[in-house]
């Protein structure tokens, strides 16, 4: 607080205060204080303040509002708790993020989410490009023949993708429910119904493990049969996948919206990650309506923004984690 009477004294004010100010002060002072707070400051300040006579205003941070108490205090009370609503919904994130606990649980959904990233680009992308062969079933069955160890590490690192990502959303949760409770808990629920369904949906990767061993020590079994059931389990694996897409995309809606509500997440990342949402649809039911969309320029496209959206989100969320407080931020969020 900085009081100009007749001089300028700096004082620290906190919520305590309005007794000690009420006893020291006398009712005939009058002065112009201008006051910095967090929001949560208490009224019992600006009516101890008006009572005696002194103007005072309250600065909410971050260019939030200056909130005066020379009207009646009636009207004083609906503009301090309009200002002050704003100002938690602004700053809300920004002030949870510097104590030690928010950054604590962002770092921990950043770590999450990196894993979900690098197993599920491993799992997804490397092991087929390696093993998979369009529309060549022969040749998929050799490859992961000769190549099981691969396969395998493929189903490890999906089973460690889907694990993850049981328990990001809780930790997102976590973080960004101050936003909107009911948005955050829609999104966590969209998100866990993914994972019964993908784990689930690896039953088809070991039958192909099955397949392939029953080959070698079955002699009665044709190579033609094996190449076929191969590619018919490979094929169910790739309709799950597809299943579970819709709810990948659908948890991506409610945390691109609390992101981009949050205001301290870049913006940019909520408008990625909604559009990556859409995108996801889209690609589900081309691929359901459309002979041929596997392989257009759109089922490329529409998966730009998802990517973008997501790998943004987790390299924030790690710099959320690992950066340190400013001494000053760190006192409001201490408040």
């Amino acid at each position: 607080m900085i009081a100009d009477v007749s001089a300028n004294v700096s004082v620290d004010l906190t919520e305590d205060v309005s007794a000690d100010v009420s006893a020291d002060v006398s009712a005939h002072v009058t002065a112009h204080v201008t006051v910095a707070v967090t929001a949560d400051v208490s009224r019992d300040v600006s009516e101890a303040a008006r009572r005696l006579g002194i103007r005072l205003e309250i600065r909410l941070p971050r260019r939030c509002a200056t909130i005066s108490n020379e009207a009646p205090y009636g009207g004083a009370s609906r503009e301090h708790e309009f200002a002050v609503s704003r100002c938690r919904e602004r700053n809300a994130m920004t002030i949870r993020s510097l104590s030690a606990e928010s950054r604590r649980v962002a770092g921990i959904a950043g770590l999450l989410y990196l894993i979900v990233i690098v197993t599920g680009v491993f799992t997804l992308m490397y092991v087929p490009s390696q093993l998979f062969v369009t529309d060549d079933a022969a040749a998929t069955a050799r490859n992961i023949s000769a190549s099981t160890t691969l396969f395998r590490l493929g189903i490890v690192a999906s089973m460690l993708c889907y694990v993850a990502f049981l328990m990001l959303p809780l930790a997102l949760y976590k973080l960004l429910s101050h936003v909107h409770r009911e948005v955050a808990l829609l999104m966590v629920m969209f998100a866990v119904a993914s994972v019964p369904m993908s784990l689930l949906n690896l039953v088809h990767k070991f039958d192909v493990l099955s397949i392939l061993n029953s080959a070698n020590q079955l002699a009665e079994i044709s190579v033609a049969q094996v190449h076929a059931q191969v590619a018919q389990s490979l094929n169910s694996y790739r309709s799950g996948v597809l299943i579970t897409e819709i709810f990948w995309g659908l948890w991506l809606l409610p945390f691109g919206y609390l992101a981009l509500k949050s205001g301290t997440m870049p913006r940019v990342l909520g408008v990625c990650l909604i559009l990556g949402s859409v995108g996801y649809q889209i690609d589900v039911f081309g691929t359901v309506l459309l002979d041929g969309y596997a392989t257009s320029m759109t089922s490329s496209i529409v998966s730009i923004p998802s990517a973008i959206g997501e790998i943004g989100a987790c390299l924030w969320l790690l710099y959320a984690g690992l950066r340190k407080p400013l001494a000053r931020d760190a006192r409001l969020a201490a408040v």
